[in-house]
């Protein structure tokens, strides 16, 4: 499968090798990959937008991605909209995450009927990996070197000491 334009979204607070993994990969299938980098509103992020795109920025040095942050309060699909992207790479980790992303899949296809998303299974060393995991560790000062490059390490362990 080639596509001319993809997406991989999320909200990668912080980016980990499981992201980055994904782009990788989803780089391979597309000639332009937009990392998007969005906010949940069920989630309260530790790094700002701005933030988080700037470490994906430093950590991925692929020709063919860029990284772009969706505005806040703006739906993914109005954001590939405007850029003409059809299509969105999905992370998949368990059947949980499928079942969500399948959900979203047809949800966003009634915004954005020309919208394929593409699933990708995380690779089996990577399938216990997650953001929300890698920040309460690092919460609790136990090491996270095996789940995110060192950039990003020292940037959670700056914001931590900063917060507490």
């Amino acid at each position: 499968m080639y596509m001319q334009k993809a997406a991989f979204a999320g909200s990668f607070d912080p980016p980990t090798f499981g992201h980055l993994d994904i782009v990788e990969r989803a780089a391979r299938l597309c000639g332009e990959l937009t990392v998007v980098v969005a906010d949940n509103l069920q989630k309260q992020p530790l790094f700002s937008a701005e933030e988080r795109a700037a470490l994906l920025r430093s950590l991925v040095s692929l020709p063919n991605v860029t990284v772009a942050v969706c505005p806040p309060a703006t739906l993914l699909v109005d954001f590939l909209k405007t850029r003409n992207i059809h299509n969105v790479v999905r992370g998949i980790r368990s059947e949980r995450d499928f079942a969500y992303e399948a959900d979203m899949a047809r949800i966003n296809t009634r915004y954005y009927p020309e919208l394929e998303t593409i699933f990708l299974p995380a690779r089996p060393e990577l399938e216990v990996l997650s953001s929300s995991v890698v920040r309460q560790l690092a919460l609790c000062h136990a090491s996270i070197s095996c789940f995110v490059p060192e950039a990003v390490a020292a940037a959670l362990h700056e914001k931590i000491s900063i917060s507490l």
